[in-house]
């Protein structure tokens, strides 16, 4: 009971149990809706992928992977920590978790990058994508991972478990350093400067010129084309939305179809360009709410190293764009899932009504019989 007076009166000394609460009502509503459509996104687009291997759909996978991993481990620890306000893991499981959090946003941005290239190829290459995607693509994604995994191994030595005489705390050194009373030097003010730009330029804004890039040249290359005939239009589309073994069991067409033969490439081109235009929407949405979520965090960077002293007075002030970039993983499914993941959510609610329904009907008439 004492440690909990004492936790109270520490958040009362700092002025931060008003957005304590808010920030876990917030991160509690991005869990118990983002969970559930990510999941079910996954389950659903799991099964598509049984049907029709496509490249696409499994980068889709991945990041979908990513989203869980955003929303089912660094939320819940965040959720923890506010509402304790203390560390309670150890050591290890300090300097695991918070390699954890930066890890999967790490890997939500490098497969972020791994569809725009996978874009831009299939739309330049089509052929090309469709000859070696089989072994390129599962190579992208095992690289994005791994470099996920590499790029953010600095975390284990920055961070670790410090006891207060109050409080258990998992931080990094220089903010060990500052709740003990010390002033940090000027080297030691430029490693965190550098610490924090390095995590941000890894995490956003490298991956964020390669999207930029990548899509202005989709863009380019869209609009060169889209009101263009060519032949090989049923190739590219072939490789964009199929890119799958499925393709060996189309039905034949009777070969002396005068109509068939005829609208072929017109059905063909048209089928291409509603791909195209579809394409383009869910790459426009992607890296519109990336930019939108992520870009007002990461600019919080570039406050802490040019005006130090005010970024720790408003520090507390700043949840609100922290939150935005877990927002981004509960957005996501809504995007490259098309709502399947709720539709299927709903399915599963209107199964699992009806087998109650019929349960209860099924005891009501036993009980009749057996009266």
């Amino acid at each position: 009971m004492s440690n909990h007076t004492n936790l109270t009166e520490i958040h009362a000394e700092l002025g931060y149990v008003a957005a304590d609460y808010v920030q876990i009502c917030l991160y509690s509503l991005f869990a118990i809706i983002g969970l559930p459509v990510n999941i079910s996104t996954l389950i659903y687009m799991l099964k598509r992928y049984r049907h029709a291997k496509s490249f696409l759909l499994l980068l889709h996978i991945n990041l979908n992977i990513s989203d869980i991993l955003v929303l089912g481990l660094y939320v819940p620890g965040l959720i923890g920590w506010l509402v304790t306000f203390e560390w309670r893991g150890g050591n290890a499981m300090c300097k695991f978790m918070r390699f954890v959090d930066a890890f999967v946003f790490a890997c939500s941005s490098n497969i972020m990058v791994c569809i725009a290239l996978y874009r831009l190829s299939a739309l330049r290459y089509p052929l090309w994508v469709n000859a070696v995607g089989h072994s390129r693509v599962p190579r992208m994604l095992v690289v994005a991972w791994m470099t996920a995994i590499v790029t953010m191994l600095p975390q284990v030595y920055v961070w670790s478990e410090v006891h207060f005489p109050e409080i258990t705390q998992c931080i990094t050194i220089w903010t060990e350093k500052l709740n003990s009373g010390e002033v940090l030097s000027e080297t030691e003010r430029r490693n965190m400067a550098l610490y924090s730009i390095q995590n941000t330029v890894l995490i956003f804004y490298i991956p964020l010129i390669v999207l930029v890039a990548c899509y202005v040249m989709i863009l380019k290359d869209i609009y060169k084309t889209l009101n263009t005939e060519q032949e090989c239009s049923s190739a590219m589309y072939f490789s964009e939305v199929s890119s799958s073994k499925t393709a060996a069991a189309k039905k034949e067409q009777p070969a002396n179809s005068v109509v068939t033969i005829s609208t072929r490439p017109i059905r063909g081109q048209e089928k291409f360009r509603r791909a195209k235009v579809r394409s383009l929407k869910i790459t426009l949405l992607l890296i519109l709410t990336y930019v939108v979520t992520w870009l007002p965090y990461n600019l919080l960077t570039w406050w802490m190293v040019f005006n130090f002293d005010s970024y720790v007075v408003n520090l507390d002030s700043n949840y609100i764009l922290n939150s935005l970039v877990v927002l981004n993983s509960v957005i996501n499914p809504f995007i490259y899932g098309r709502c399947q993941g709720v539709r299927l959510l709903f399915k599963c609610r209107e199964k699992f009504r009806k087998k109650k329904k019929l349960t209860t009907t099924k005891k009501t008439c036993k009980l009749l019989q057996n009266n």
